[in-house]
């Protein structure tokens, strides 16, 4: 056994001595030894792969991969350096292409490297076998042995960073090998800058946890959201300390004693007595918030706790950071993400119970949260965890599952997954062969910390619902789900029905939602802002006839809805930069020219209109110059369809188009930007253009050019073709082009007009009466 590793020994040790002899040596015998080392090499890495064995890595080879790390980290001690064995297993997975994540026990320093145990055996043919057993070291017991194993797995140490910024809470008496003791021995030996503040949670007077300023500095610590600049105003309302409970409450009193009673036995609620309370926390710190109660399927009640009424406890909480959730962008990106991996994914839709009940909230502040089951009961129930209806329940929720997502993150270490948090609602999406392993660390992870999963409420698969986005894995698509998208067109249908007739609380929960939809349907969201200014206009209560500008509207909405999909491409978009095609418009009296041509190829169209083709561009004794901007987008129009860029299509792409225009007329360029506009008839072809849009996934970016720059496009409407090929000439019909919206927005409209001046000629006119002549006062 010495002899074999004796021998291993020298020829390592020749091999390295002839490298030497021949380093610079350009003579035949110098190429003649460099070819017989090489021969060597390779003989010796088919052996060790014959035997099983790791390749033997060259000293020069460790040597140079540790040079290089020391001039960028500085020297290793020999804790943080890898061994040699550790070295030759990354060295040949790198090599093959493979590489793995080694379990922390086969991590090994150069001071913990041990020689290899060699063993004999007999191989099928009989020939004696020895081969070299697998060096294992102990799993990391401590911090510090945990922190070496890092750095040796990551063949650089992990504590050279210029600046740390450490928060450490600790409770109890202190110990040597604490993590700042550790970090201040860093900053002495001159490898990191320290920031530390350090708080005795159990033991300091000075650092009491109610004391607003030491949250103030945790606060200011841990700062990782965005500060809240902006705050909702919340109803103004009499205080009153003690209030009474709604009816639906009063109705609903032995429901609710159950229920609390219910949250008794988990620890979240406890019941006493006005007094006790206020010998134990002062009168002038109690609340008794008045109580709602929502009916469930099931018979039970879902409480209400009104902390904003009455009691004002809402009133006088202020958020110092923002609470931010994913919106359309990260679970368009989740899904794009996934897909892009060319693994299949599996998603997981999760639900998390009682979410807001999971938080402890700090003795002193229990007296702001009591309620009764009954308001003629003596009875008063106190909460000790977060409320619904108390708005620090939802900030305090958010940061307590940010710590425990970060923790799940870390836990899973290098498997590939991502997940969405959505308050109580998560989100996991996994790929790749180990993938349902991965799902069921994953659950397993957050039943490790207590998260109480609503398990009945588990979706997953290839597609899955997440807080009212759809999202489709195999199709590579989001959007909203097809009961939420039913119900707006069910919504508009009713409306409809009812001659457009709405109270305006109902109309704008319809809004709300609409809103909700357009930040993944993008296309939607131009053609909100009449519905938006009509809601603000009027008060909740109010019943009225909508505007004609908002049944356009939504009348162009319905028909979106019933021919157009609810879902979008999450792919990332194809950009065409540069112009694509320039076009431009001509307006007299009896007709509109169209004119377009594109740049690469240099086919061109020509598109003649008259007052029968297009009655929305022309009016009575003005012909049609009146509409040069909607003749203009019209004509942006017939170039996508005449030039191919508006089939149906999944996948999105993104044109940069440049518009020839007078030099005072630049509204197309503005709209493209605005995306909506309520000019007549501007809408009805700025709603035509973004069905067509939607269709065919396309963003169009119109951008303004002066008539000067380009004389092609306004040659091809003054019928000047001179500088086009006149083979080149696309032949194109006004049917060609899809205006079925515009023609029937037109319509709808004409009716509209019909109706008003045939309600104001049948009301007979009553005969004027002549009117008193005032006196005036004396002057």
């Amino acid at each position: 056994m010495l002899q074999e590793a004796g021998k291993d020994t020298s020829e390592e040790s020749s091999s390295t001595a002839s490298l030497s002899s021949t380093d610079g040596d350009d003579s035949p015998e110098g190429e003649q030894v460099a070819q017989e080392y090489i021969s060597k090499e390779v003989e010796i890495r088919a052996e060790a792969k014959v035997l099983g064995q790791l390749r033997a890595l060259q000293v020069y080879e460790r040597q140079a991969m540790l040079k290089a790390v020391e001039l960028v980290y500085g020297p290793l001690q020999e804790a943080e350096a890898p061994s040699a064995e550790y070295l030759s297993v990354k060295a040949e997975e790198t090599e093959t292409n493979e590489p793995q994540a080694s379990s922390l026990d086969e991590v090994t320093s150069k001071r913990d490297s041990q020689t290899a145990e060699l063993q004999t055996g007999l191989d099928s043919s009989g020939h004696i076998r020895i081969t070299k057993t697998k060096v294992k070291s102990k799993l990391p017991a401590t911090m510090e042995e945990y922190r070496r194993v890092m750095a040796a797995r990551n063949v650089q140490p992990s504590i050279f960073v210029h600046s740390t910024r450490v928060l450490y809470l600790f409770a109890g008496k202190r110990r040597q090998s604490d993590v700042s003791t550790f970090l201040k021995k860093l900053e002495e030996a001159g490898k990191i800058r320290l920031q530390l503040q350090e708080f005795d949670i159990e033991r300091s007077e000075t650092h009491d946890l109610r004391s607003k300023e030491l949250w103030d500095q945790i606060c200011e610590t841990l700062k990782v959201y965005p500060e809240k600049v902006k705050h909702r105003k919340l109803d103004d309302s009499e205080f009153n300390p003690i209030a009474n409970n709604y009816q639906s409450a009063q109705v609903s009193s032995t429901e609710l004693e159950a229920k609390f009673r219910e949250e008794e036995a988990l620890g979240r609620m406890y019941p006493t007595r006005f007094s006790t309370l206020k010998q134990e926390f002062g009168e002038e710190r109690i609340r008794i918030a008045a109580m709602a109660a929502i009916a469930k399927p099931d018979g039970t009640v879902r409480p209400l706790h009104d902390g904003t009424h009455s009691v004002q406890v809402n009133n006088r909480i202020v958020y110092r950071d923002q609470i931010q959730c994913p919106g359309p962008a990260e679970v368009a990106a989740v899904v794009r993400e996934s897909v892009e991996t060319l693994e299949a994914p599996f998603c997981v839709s999760a639900d998390i119970k009682a979410a807001h009940r999971l938080v402890k909230v700090r003795r002193c502040d229990w007296p702001y949260m009591c309620c009764k089951a009954n308001t003629d009961s003596p009875t008063v129930w106190v909460n000790r965890v977060g409320t619904f209806g108390i708005s620090s329940a939802p900030y305090w929720w958010a940061k307590l599952l940010a710590m425990v997502g970060r923790f799940v993150g870390h836990l899973m270490m290098n498997a590939w997954f991502l997940h969405l948090v959505y308050v109580d609602d998560l989100h996991g999406s996994f790929v790749g062969r180990e993938k349902f392993s991965n799902l069921w660390v994953w659950i397993l992870a957050f039943e490790l910390v207590g998260t109480p999963f609503a398990y009945h409420k588990f979706r997953g698969g290839f597609s899955s619902e997440f807080v009212g986005y759809q999202l489709r894995y195999d199709l590579n698509e989001v959007g909203i789900s097809l009961r939420r998208g039913d119900w707006l067109v069910k919504w508009i249908n009713t409306a409809a029905e009812k001659r457009f007739v709405v109270v305006t609380r109902e109309f704008s929960e319809f809004l709300g939602r609409l809103g909700f939809v357009s930040q993944l349907l993008v296309w939607l969201k131009p053609h909100l802002s009449p519905l938006y200014a009509w809601a603000s206009a009027t008060s909740g209560s109010t019943v009225a006839k909508l505007p004609d500008a908002v049944i356009l509207t939504m009348t162009y909405l319905l028909t979106e809805f019933r021919s157009e999909t609810y879902m979008v491409s999450a792919k990332r978009p194809a950009t065409f930069t540069g112009e694509q095609f320039r076009t431009d418009a001509k307006c007299t009296d009896t007709s509109v020219v169209l004119g377009g041509w594109e740049i690469s190829t240099g086919r061109w169209f020509q598109l003649i209109l008259s007052e029968s083709d297009v009655p929305y561009l022309f009016s009575h004794g003005k012909g049609s110059q009146w509409a040069s901007t909607s003749a203009e987008l019209l004509a942006t129009l017939a170039a996508l369809v005449v030039f191919g860029w508006s089939g149906d299509a999944r996948s999105r792409k993104e044109l940069e188009l440049h518009l020839t225009a007078g030099t005072d007329n630049r509204a197309n360029e503005y709209l493209s930007q605005k995306r909506s506009t309520t000019k007549w008839p501007l809408m009805l072809v700025n709603m035509q253009l973004s069905s067509l849009l939607a269709r065919s996934r396309t963003v169009v970016k119109l951008k303004w050019r002066p008539r000067e720059e380009n004389t092609v496009a306004d040659d091809i409407t003054n019928s000047v073709f001179t500088q086009l090929d006149m083979e080149k000439r696309l032949h194109v019909e006004y049917d060609d082009i899809p205006t079925e919206i515009i023609h029937a927005l037109w319509q709808v409209k004409a009716d509209f007009d019909e109706a008003r001046l045939l309600a104001k000629t049948s009301i007979p006119k009553e005969p004027e009466k002549k009117r008193k002549r005032v006196d005036k006062t004396p002057w």
